[in-house]
């Protein structure tokens, strides 16, 4: 191994620590309502894909975060695990998946979910890294009430006010579906 090799070494473990120092700063940021911190953990061009659909740009996103926590109590948004693959074509841009959880409180309800985001990073020009694009997965989200005895087939999105949705996770992804079509659940 030479100089070179162990720099890259040594940089890529700065920057995976860095991503996952961003992926925690994000969730306090949004238990705390700091919108300050929190658009500061997007590129000037972030863009979240979001219940109400895509939001795009710094301002929007905080607009957006400001109008949904008008809705919540408090919140814990928990980053369990996440995988970070490095683009090795630019040191300046990654990819990774996180597994989440989020407890809500709304319209006296104590809301609970899992899901995963879909994350482009980016080092901006000032070295930080930000979430680039962050698409959210769901694979639950309802009153804790209703987890426990809820039938797993159906719709697993049940928030207050909005029809119950399919989740995204696992059922749309293809091994599932693989899997599903070998299975006859008679």
């Amino acid at each position: 191994m030479n100089d070179d090799d162990l720099t890259r070494r040594i940089r890529r473990l700065e920057d995976r620590v860095a991503i996952n120092e961003l992926l925690v700063r994000y969730s306090i940021a949004c238990d705390v309502r700091d919108f300050e911190a929190l658009g500061d953990c997007f590129s000037d061009d972030g863009s979240f894909e979001a219940v109400a659909g895509k939001v795009e740009g710094r301002e929007a996103l905080v607009d957006y975060y400001r109008g949904r926590f008008k809705l919540y109590g408090p919140t814990v948004h928990i980053p369990e695990a996440n995988t970070i693959d490095f683009d090795d074509e630019d040191d300046d841009r990654a990819t990774g998946t996180v597994i989440a959880r989020s407890e809500i409180m709304m319209d006296g309800a104590f809301l609970v979910s899992a899901h995963y985001y879909r994350d482009e990073y980016a080092r901006c020009a000032d070295g930080a890294w930000r979430l680039r694009t962050r698409d959210n997965e769901f694979i639950y989200g309802m009153p804790l009430s209703e987890l426990p005895t809820h039938p797993w087939r159906e719709p697993r999105r049940r928030w207050p006010g909005v029809d119950p949705v399919a989740a995204d996770v696992p059922e749309g992804t293809q091994t599932w579906q693989a899997f599903e079509a070998e299975i006859d659940r008679r």
